[in-house]
């Protein structure tokens, strides 16, 4: 069973794929499709998406050279790029989570270093 439209013009049922009226020769709308537009593809750096996966992370870990103000590059570059480059952008998002991780790391061990050796109280 088809679904039945109105032609905007004269009001006579279109069926769904048609894109003319029967009776008036009006344009008729499509119907819409549940969840919108399906969203538009990325574009890629290298032509591969795991590359820019990888060159993202390379990106961030070069970054860390530059201290601070490399690492706050990094995130201005993935909030900036992740509609246009989503895979690199992936990339620089797996590698800011992971020196995040790495930061948290050596911080806990700096502090137990300097609990055990009574540097704390």
């Amino acid at each position: 069973m088809t679904k039945m439209r109105k032609c905007p013009n004269c009001g006579t049922p279109a069926a769904d794929g048609a894109t003319l009226c029967a009776h008036c020769g009006a344009a008729v709308p499509p119907l819409p499709t549940v969840g919108g537009p399906a969203p538009a593809p990325g574009r890629l750096m290298t032509n591969v998406a795991w590359l820019d996966v990888v060159l993202g992370v390379l990106t961030t870990v070069a970054a860390t050279m530059l201290f601070g103000i490399g690492i706050l590059l990094a995130v201005v570059a993935y909030f900036t790029m992740r509609a246009s480059y989503p895979s690199y952008a992936r990339g620089l998002g797996i590698g800011l989570a992971v020196l995040g991780l790495a930061f948290l790391g050596l911080f806990g061990v700096c502090v137990y270093g300097l609990s055990s050796s009574g540097g704390i109280h």
